[in-house]
C-alpha cells in the first residue's frame, strides 16, 4: 500500500482529470518515489479539507503519465479509481492504525510525499 501526502490540498482532479489523484515532479527527489507501483495496488491520498479534520480518499492505481504541471516542468501523474472516502479529525486519523503512519510523533505530518508501508 502507498500513502500520498497532499496537504497542500493540490486538486489534481482539475488538474489533470477525473481519474488523476497525485502527481509527482519527474526530476530530483520525487522522481525516485513510488516506481514500483503496479496495476491495482491501494493508495491513499491524505489531505486538509479544513482545520483539525484530514481527509483520506483511497485508489486503486491503474496507471500513469506526464503531464505539464502549474509549473514550467513536467508532472508524472497518478490515475487511479476511487475506492472510499472518509474524513476524520486529526486525533482520531493520528490514532488510527493505518492512518498514523502519516505523521511523526508530535502528531504533524511527515515531510515525506510518499510512504510505503
Amino acid at each position: 500500500m502507498h500513502l500520498f501526502n497532499n496537504c497542500r490540498n493540490r486538486d489534481h482532479k482539475q488538474r489533470y482529470g477525473t481519474k488523476a489523484f497525485y502527481d509527482l515532479n519527474t526530476t530530483g527527489h520525487q522522481a525516485t518515489l513510488a516506481n514500483d507501483l503496479r496495476r491495482g495496488d491501494q493508495c491513499i491520498v491524505a489531505s486538509v479539507p479544513t482545520m483539525g479534520r484530514v481527509k483520506f480518499d483511497w485508489y486503486r492505481y491503474t496507471r500513469d503519465g506526464v503531464r505539464p504541471c502549474d509549473t514550467d516542468r513536467l508532472c508524472r501523474v497518478l490515475f487511479g479509481v476511487p475506492i472510499r472516502s472518509e474524513t476524520l479529525t486529526r486525533t482520531a486519523a493520528i490514532n488510527d492504525g493505518v492512518y498514523a503512519k502519516f505523521f511523526d510523533k508530535l502528531g504533524r505530518f511527515k515531510q515525506r510525499s510518499v510512504l510505503r508501508i
